[in-house]
This record gives C-alpha cells, sequence and structure tokens, in this order.
C-alpha cells in the first residue's frame, strides 16, 4: 500500500511541478516562440524567392506551395495577436500590484510552447515542398503557312 502511495504522490508532484514550470518560464517559452517564428518568416522568404524564379522561368506554381504561403501567413498573424495579448496580461500584476498575475504567465507559457509545436510542423511542410513549380504543357499551336502568296 505505501509502493501505491509513494507512486501517487511522485505523479501529483510531477504535475504541479510541470504546471509551476509553465509560471517560472515563460519568458523562455515566449523567446522560443519569437525564434520560431523569425525562422517560419524566413522559410517563407526564400519560398516566395522559389516562387518569384519559377514565375520568371515560365513555370506555373503548385497549389500545395499556395496553400502554404496562405496558410503560413494566416498563422503568424493569428499567433502574433494571441501572444501579443496574453504578454501584456502577463505584465499586469494581481493585488494591488503586489504578486506577477500567475494565471496569465500560465497561460502565455502554454500558447507559446502550442505555437512553438505549429511552427515547426509549419517549417518541416515548408522545406518539404521543393521544387515550387512545374512546367506547363504548351498549347498547340496552329501551324501558319509561311509561303509567299502570289496575288494574279
Amino acid at each position: 500500500m505505501t509502493a501505491k502511495v509513494r507512486a501517487r504522490q511522485r505523479g501529483i508532484c510531477r504535475g504541479v511541478k510541470r504546471r509551476i514550470r509553465y509560471v517560472i518560464v515563460y519568458e523562455k517559452k515566449v523567446e522560443q516562440f519569437v525564434q520560431q517564428l523569425e525562422v517560419l518568416k524566413e522559410e517563407r522568404a526564400s519560398l516566395q524567392q522559389e516562387v518569384h524564379a519559377a514565375k520568371r522561368n515560365g513555370e506555373k506554381i503548385k497549389a500545395d506551395v499556395e496553400i502554404w504561403c496562405n496558410r503560413v501567413d494566416k498563422t503568424i498573424d493569428q499567433y502574433l495577436k494571441i501572444v501579443e495579448v496574453l504578454k501584456t496580461k502577463a505584465k499586469t500584476k494581481c493585488f494591488i500590484g503586489l504578486c506577477p498575475n500567475i494565471k496569465s504567465r500560465y497561460q502565455l507559457s502554454k500558447k507559446a510552447e502550442e505555437a512553438v509545436m505549429d511552427l515547426n510542423e509549419l517549417i518541416l511542410q515548408g522545406r518539404s515542398i521543393r521544387p515550387v513549380g512545374y512546367r506547363d504543357i504548351p498549347e498547340a499551336l496552329a501551324l501558319v503557312d509561311s509561303s509567299p502568296t502570289t496575288v494574279t
């Protein structure tokens, strides 16, 4: 029976420790989010350069490339808004300014961690969708008689 009790206590302590860690290291989580966001922006810019080069070469752009670019733009905007709101909440103090707002810090840290995982997934997808363009099959050309015609 004591082994079961100890196992439960360890499980409870791990859960509490994990949740408290979110509150303590929230700034590190936000920093990781900002770094991953920059990596994603760089990947988006790199892919956009390849898209422009493919268009200049007369290639058509793959649909999944355009879908990925749109998804990246929406994701970046969405996470920037959410994190900015949570950052302002985390900076505020609770109870007459005597202690930090623990709930807001926890939410910010949790959201930043989720965002880092989503951004990593998008980065990996972006790196795997090369090449970005393909040569389109040219339309059939009409044959034009180029021999000189004589009018009589």
